[in-house]
């Protein structure tokens, strides 16, 4: 698979880019997703202050820090454990529409769609994600040795 990231449109190619699982597909109405971003790109937009559980006092509280962005991204091959569609692919399958650009709540739904998509990759343990990672990459070398087409 490959394509260009729709943040900074570089040209991403197999495992290196995070891509939506409806990648070129047309689904229903809609034009077909060009979902495709660059690991470090995918993150929320910033719009929305998130609170980041980071600490525990000396009671054994969680002291929440409000951050806004945390700075967290996908780690290469996240998307290869935790199903990923995009999040406008999430919204169309929820409103059955595409999200207006001038409508707030269509917008804040994009964000809270992403950070949930995020949560979610965030979920994994890193080792875990590497381990299988390297185990796509070897299958698809043996599927080009084998002279598959992919």
């Amino acid at each position: 698979m490959e394509g260009q990231c729709s943040k900074c449109q570089v040209w991403m190619k197999g495992a290196d880019g995070l891509f939506c699982a409806n990648y070129c597909w047309r689904r229903g109405p809609f034009v077909p997703c060009e979902g495709a971003w660059c690991p470090n790109c995918f993150r929320t937009e910033g719009k929305v202050k998130w609170f980041i559980r980071q600490e525990v006092d000396d009671d054994g509280n969680w002291l929440v820090t409000r951050d806004g962005d945390p700075g967290f991204v996908v780690g290469k091959g996240d998307h290869l454990i935790t199903p990923f569609q995009c999040p406008l692919c999430h919204f169309r399958n929820v409103q059955m529409r595409d999200p207006l650009p001038f409508l707030a709540s269509d917008q804040d739904a994009l964000e809270f769609i992403t950070r949930a998509i995020l949560d979610s990759f965030w979920s994994q343990e890193s080792s875990t994600v590497k381990t299988n990672l390297r185990a796509a990459v070897r299958g698809g070398a043996q599927w080009k040795d084998l002279a598959f087409q992919a």
